[in-house]
């Protein structure tokens, strides 16, 4: 007995209707009321579906061949509720990048400027109090430390990553407001 010709390459309708349906062999199979093994047989190509099942999955092919469905709207309020959102939460980011982070940084600023002074102060007192080589090497190293400390300090409360990391997020979500303002053609 010849085998009939498959409708489309390997795996022909049977293939074509599980990818548009999304179903599985097994689906499949239950819906043409055949075995899970005789859809895939049939999709291999080596032995094809009964009469009645092959009936049945050619008036599926009419299906295959409409236009594909148009998705339905975006919900408009779904839509307004989250670029509400975003714009909230970037005002938030905003507001904190303007006012909470420089002072977080202020301590840090009042140490540098302090930093910077000591030198001067404890030279004018040198004369007064003489110190031992060591202690004049200790004192030195930590005027030193002084200003390396609050630079760090300053580096950690309000520095380029502290404050490029909000300034990225703040970016971002005006962003995305932007372009659900343009899905909702505002």
């Amino acid at each position: 007995m010849k085998k009939p010709a498959s409708p489309s390459p390997k795996g022909g309708l049977t293939a074509a209707v599980r990818t548009y349906f999304g179903l599985l062999q097994a689906d499949l199979a239950r819906l043409l009321g055949v075995s899970q093994a005789q859809v895939a047989r049939d999709e291999a190509d080596t032995k094809p579906l009964p009469a009645a099942a092959l009936y049945r999955l050619r008036g599926l092919r009419p299906l295959l061949q409409a236009s594909e469905p148009t998705p339905p709207p975006p919900d408009a309020a779904a839509l307004q509720a989250r670029r509400a959102a975003c714009l909230e939460q970037a005002r938030r980011l905003q507001w904190r990048l303007t006012h909470e982070l420089p002072q977080r940084a202020a301590p840090a600023l009042r140490r540098l400027a302090a930093a910077d002074a000591l030198p001067a102060a404890l030279a004018a007192r040198l004369p007064d109090a003489p110190l031992t080589e060591r202690q004049l090497r200790e004192q030195q190293w930590q005027l030193e430390q002084l200003p390396v400390q609050a630079r760090h300090e300053l580096a950690e409360r309000s520095g380029p990553t502290p404050t490029a990391l909000p300034r990225a997020r703040v970016a971002g979500l005006l962003a995305e407001a932007q372009a659900l303002s343009e899905e909702l053609g505002e």
